[in-house]
């Protein structure tokens, strides 16, 4: 155990468990919650940190070892037997069964943790909840998964409940079975004789040391933490606690306090009431994963099982019984007076890589649930290298977003030109139209006027010559009737003409030009024709008024 800074000791279980769930296609694995601990030497018959560090590595994870290896060990079932290795570990304290660490049965198989009555042994466990934040993180070392455990200020050390499972549901532990180690040595798993060992010894330590042999309790073992809220619900109302609705471990430690009150031991003390000043002590985690169902949206645990423990300092303490030093937890309580407090919260980070594991201990485990392979160093090159691809793909990726954004944005601003090119050009089409219509329409009342003006002074000049009283009408009646239509057809054709400019489309084309402009032509030749038949019958009304005898 380190001297100064947190120690995190997985258990075997859990890296064998956890592979084999993430290499699975329909199943995912979480940190989900922990547990606070208090080890001190009233509660873990120990004096020091190394001889806990011992204890759980030549007990508890030898005996997981010694599980992991029978041959009839199922890797299939969704629970691991971490917890029940390590609460068996709690009740023995490695098979002395001097632990001062006991359980109190107040269900069918539903146990909690003994209240003392007397002296100065405090709880061993005293905060249960979920863990709620995370983070993936990707580095040159390899990726790793941050987890965060938040204790709130509002939380106090609620109630926390234990189930004893049994053998029926439970296939790779069983209660009252003893499980000897198949091997003649005296170390622990995978371990030799020579072996040199940093915490001063690798001798296995057992229940029954002569014959090398780890026994389970009949009755009071196989223990796991109970997390249905309903469960421990029903539970605290039949130790007879007030009635309060149980959503969330929010509620379980929060507001324990008034929900206690009414259950209390032989001496009417309070089991689960924090000491004075409204606070509680812990050195250590436990850590729990829960394993999931990736079709499942809502997320519901399949099984939740024991990852590792986390001590907090690994240093010597001393006074107030303390086993490694320990950091104090304050609840607010809304109180007055000398017990009001403002409570304090605490945030824990735990990094844990997962792409690679380098084992970096100076235990070599050869058994059966170990894969082994000398090409390892290989596979983790193998590794190393898919990150440093997966790094570059992800910078391609980038890059080709850019170009793509880039595309799109020209692609936007071509669109945009097409639409104002398109937009000129139909203003420019228009005005074009507007201006030719504008002018044959002038020209077209020009003419229509000048025309008017030329056959009605035609006219005028005609009905000259063949009005008054003493002029004599001479004048062959058909070349009058004849100029007279001469002058309608045209004063038709100018009218039709006006007509035809002021009602044609706004967009003229150059052939309707020509046409107008053929039809003016036409025009001017055959007013040029009238005046010249205009001027032919002048000119011969003349000739014959100067040949008519004078009457007397």
């Amino acid at each position: 155990m380190r001297e100064t800074g947190s120690t995190l000791y997985v258990f075997p279980s859990a890296s064998e468990d956890i592979g084999l769930n993430i290499n699975s296609e329909t199943r995912g694995v979480a940190l989900s919650n922990y547990m606070l601990l208090n080890f001190t030497n009233n509660n873990f018959s120990l004096t020091n940190p190394d001889d806990l560090a011992l204890s759980l590595q030549n007990y508890a994870m030898n005996f997981e070892t010694v599980l992991l290896n029978e041959n009839d060990y199922s890797f299939q079932e969704p629970y691991t037997v971490t917890e029940n290795v390590f609460w068996h570990w709690m009740t023995t304290h490695g098979g002395s069964g001097s632990s001062a660490f006991k359980l109190d049965k107040v269900g069918e198989n539903i146990y909690r943790e003994r209240c003392y009555e007397s002296g100065n042994k405090e709880r061993m466990i005293q905060c249960f909840s979920t863990i709620d934040g995370g983070n993936s993180l990707s580095t040159d070392f390899g990726m790793f998964n941050e987890t965060y455990i938040t204790i709130p200020t509002s939380y106090g050390n609620g109630p926390v409940f234990l189930r004893s499972v049994d053998n029926n549901n439970n296939v790779n532990y069983k209660k009252g079975k003893s499980y000897p180690t198949g091997t003649k040595t005296s170390t622990i798993q995978g371990r030799s004789e020579t072996d040199y060992s940093y915490l001063g010894s690798i001798t296995a330590q057992y229940d029954d040391t002569t014959n090398m042999v780890y026994k389970t309790d009949s009755e009071n073992d196989a223990f796991e933490v109970i997390t249905d809220l309903t469960t421990i619900q029903s539970t605290l109302q039949t130790l007879g606690a007030r009635t309060i609705n149980i959503d969330s471990f929010d509620d379980v430690n929060v507001d324990f306090d008034d929900m206690l009150a009414g259950i209390t031991t032989t001496n009417g003390r309070t089991p689960y009431s924090m000491a004075g000043g409204c606070e509680f002590k812990f050195n250590a985690i436990l850590l729990y994963y829960s394993v999931y169902d990736l079709n499942d949206v809502y997320k519901q645990p399949i099984a939740t099982n024991l990852f590792g423990i986390v001590f907090l300092d690994g240093g010597n303490s001393s006074g107030d019984y303390t086993l490694t030093p320990v950091v104090k937890k304050k609840s607010y309580k809304g109180q007055t007076g000398k017990n009001a407090y403002f409570g304090n919260s605490y945030s824990f980070r735990v990094n844990i890589k997962t792409m690679s594991v380098y084992d970096n201990t100076d235990a070599r485990i050869e058994d059966n649930t170990t894969t082994t392979s000398i090409y390892s160093q290989d596979f983790n090159d193998v590794l190393s290298n898919l990150n440093r691809a997966i790094d570059i793909m992800n910078t391609n990726v980038q890059t080709t977003r850019a170009i793509q954004d880039s595309y799109m944005s020209i692609r936007a601003d071509l669109v945009d030109l097409r639409e104002q090119f398109n937009e000129y050009k139909a203003q420019i089409d228009n005005s074009i139209s507007d201006k030719v219509n504008g002018a044959i329409s002038e020209a077209t009342e020009e003419l229509k006027q000048y025309i008017e003006d030329e056959v009605a002074k035609a006219v005028a000049e005609l009905e000259a010559y063949d009005g008054g009283e003493n002029a004599q009408d001479t004048t062959d009646e058909s070349e009058i009737m004849g100029a007279s239509r001469l002058r309608k057809t045209t004063t038709k054709k100018v009218y039709t003409l006006g007509a035809s400019a002021q009602t044609q489309r706004p967009m003229v084309s150059q052939v309707q030009q020509d046409d107008y402009s053929s039809e003016i032509a036409s025009l001017r030749d055959e007013i040029t024709a009238l005046r010249a038949e205009l001027d032919e019958l002048k000119s011969s009304k003349n000739k014959k008024n100067n040949k008519s005898p004078k009457k007397q």
